[in-house]
């Protein structure tokens, strides 16, 4: 959040600075203003903008077997993609905070957060041929393996494409009260809003390659999107240390309210009237649910007055949610191939927890 105060010492010219040989008054700068922080000015800068790069990592995910050689009890079979956690490695973002002082003590201020993580990416592609099968395992409703043969019974051939997404974003409107200070720092207590979005998908699409005649190839899909909308009260505190142009700044904060889970599952194929496999009239459609949720963040943060205006910083953060749903969770393996369908696949919600960490890279800016 919020900009630096100016240390007198360094800036000589500072007004707050009283020459009583050591070059400024202890007593003045401390009783009444403190020297500030990462987030917030001082009296003279009573407005701040930050710019942060961040360089961050997400909690990868799990996802069921999705592409095999064929059923997953027959004899040399294997995993192409899938039974196994996938990470999606660290992802550029950017964070902008924008605040100002409500009085000229710095007993209470306002600031503001929003910050974007790019969008993590799991891509898979494979094609088969008569040398070369590759299939999409299920299970049937009695326990025992099966699976759908994408390159066909009778090649030439077939192909999958998986793709897997996540993106996530959020921000908070945080008021800030004083609790104490003194020449080397400050500690103050938090209070506010939070707001964040995870949305995460998954799209399979399989292309079976049929003999010579209509059809000519067999297309199904099915993707499962998972969204988690978070919505919470804040509290928390945040404490600065100074020494000369340098001031390290700590903020823990954890937010509690209402997450919103949506999981929208669809699925079809062509020609019609195909449905997907994993995705199916036993399960397709839209599902909601709130659930109670915690969100812990942490902050860790090296400043550096480059001048009076200007402040350069580097640091650490990590963001914790403590119940959301992911696609992989919501995938049911058992599928009822008679006709009809008796209620399989089905729908449960399935949550999880979920975090971001990584470093920052910033500039601020005071006025």
């Amino acid at each position: 959040m919020p900009a630096t105060m100016a240390h007198p010492a360094y800036y000589p010219s500072h007004p707050y600075a009283y020459d009583h040989g050591m070059g400024y008054d202890e007593a003045a700068c401390c009783d009444d203003y403190g020297w500030g922080s990462l987030l917030w000015p001082h009296p003279r800068l009573s407005h701040w903008g930050s710019v942060e790069y961040l360089v961050w990592w997400r909690k990868g995910t799990a996802l069921p077997p999705l592409v095999s050689t064929g059923p997953l009890n027959a004899a040399g079979a294997t995993v192409f993609f899938g039974d196994r956690d996938y990470e999606f490695g660290p992802q550029a973002g950017g964070r902008v905070t924008l605040g100002t002082w409500l009085d000229d003590q710095e007993c209470f201020g306002i600031g503001g957060r929003f910050f974007g993580l790019g969008d993590g990416r799991i891509d898979f592609q494979r094609t088969g041929g008569p040398n070369d099968a590759i299939s999409r395992p299920f299970i049937n409703p009695d326990g025992t393996q099966n699976a759908f043969d994408v390159t066909g019974v009778t090649p030439p051939g077939g192909a999958i494409d998986i793709d897997v997404q996540s993106e996530v974003y959020g921000g908070d409107a945080l008021f800030r009260k004083r609790i104490e200070c003194d020449c080397d720092g400050r500690l103050d207590f938090l209070f506010g809003y939070q707001f964040s979005r995870i949305n995460e998908a998954i799209d399979i699409r399989t292309r079976t390659t049929l003999p010579p005649g209509p059809p000519a190839a067999l297309n199904i899909f099915d993707t499962f999107d998972a969204s988690n909308e978070f919505h919470a009260g804040v509290l928390g505190l945040q404490a600065e240390f100074d020494r000369g142009p340098y001031v390290l700044s700590v903020l823990a904060k954890v937010g509690l309210g209402n997450m919103n889970h949506t999981v929208d599952i669809s699925g079809g194929g062509n020609p019609a009237p195909l449905q997907g496999l994993l995705a199916q009239t036993t399960n397709i459609g839209e599902h909601t649910q709130d659930d109670f949720a915690i969100s812990p963040e942490v902050n860790l943060n090296l400043g550096y007055r480059a001048t009076e205006h200007l402040e350069l910083s580097v640091g650490y953060s990590m963001i914790y949610w403590s119940r959301v749903v992911r696609p992989g969770d919501q995938i049911d393996l058992v599928v009822d191939t008679t006709a009809p369908l008796v209620n399989r696949p089905a729908f449960n919600f399935d949550t999880t927890d979920f975090w971001v960490m990584g470093l920052n890279f910033g500039c601020q800016w005071s006025y």
